[in-house]
């Protein structure tokens, strides 16, 4: 599937894409942008194989941007997982007319998930970057291995060091990706311009056997 229709289908099957004009601060929630979501979907897929047939979880669903581009490429089975109910709403509407097999959790990454006994494969996610509450988006990536054996995370370039020492103190290798330019919308009133360009990185991060 070529990227560019990853794109398209994601903006087709998530129209709503600001929480519904209700998104939460202290959860540091913002959208993945198609174009984006739509690149990492392609590199998880074809670059390493981890979602096809394989059952993924997306860690801090939100609008359901990264789950809905997991279902193109038709997993064993998909859980969308928030602590926002909200977010599992917005998610659940939008995915409802996409073929798969998907289970919604609300619940905090950090509790224990009702999987039914399942094993996950993969867990993508798109964490806060932690401007709110520092090292935020380290814990989705320890719940993330706690979980599978491979991790996909998007984190701030500035944080990079840090993140290759933390994972090696969890016994994980975490290899950098790909580096991008992360728009990031007006969605607060704190917020003075329209977007801001943000370097991110995209990790792939997996449990040293």
């Amino acid at each position: 599937m070529k990227l560019k229709h990853i794109e398209s289908a994601i903006q087709q099957i998530c129209p709503v894409q600001d929480f519904d004009g209700r998104p939460t601060i202290d959860l540091e929630q913002y959208t993945t942008p198609p174009r984006l979501a739509a690149e990492m979907i392609s590199t998880i897929q074809y670059d390493f194989d981890d979602i096809e047939g394989k059952i993924v979880a997306d860690f801090g669903c939100g609008c359901g941007i990264l789950s809905a581009g997991c279902l193109l490429m038709e997993p064993d089975t998909l859980y969308a997982v928030d602590v926002d109910m909200k977010c599992i709403e917005i998610t659940q509407m939008h995915l409802e007319e996409v073929d798969g097999i998907v289970e919604y959790l609300h619940c905090n990454i950090n509790e224990q998930m009702d999987l039914k006994g399942r094993v996950i494969d993969t867990v993508i996610t798109n964490p806060p970057f932690g401007t709110r509450v520092q090292g935020a988006d380290l814990g989705f990536v320890v719940a993330g291995l706690k979980a599978a054996n491979v991790v996909y995370s998007l984190h701030k370039t500035s944080t990079r060091e840090n993140l290759r020492k933390k994972a090696r103190e969890m016994g994980a290798n975490g290899e950098v990706v790909s580096s991008v330019s992360f728009a990031l919308p007006k969605m607060y009133k704190m917020h003075k311009k329209k977007s801001v360009d943000i370097e991110v990185d995209f990790w792939r991060f997996t449990k040293v056997e």
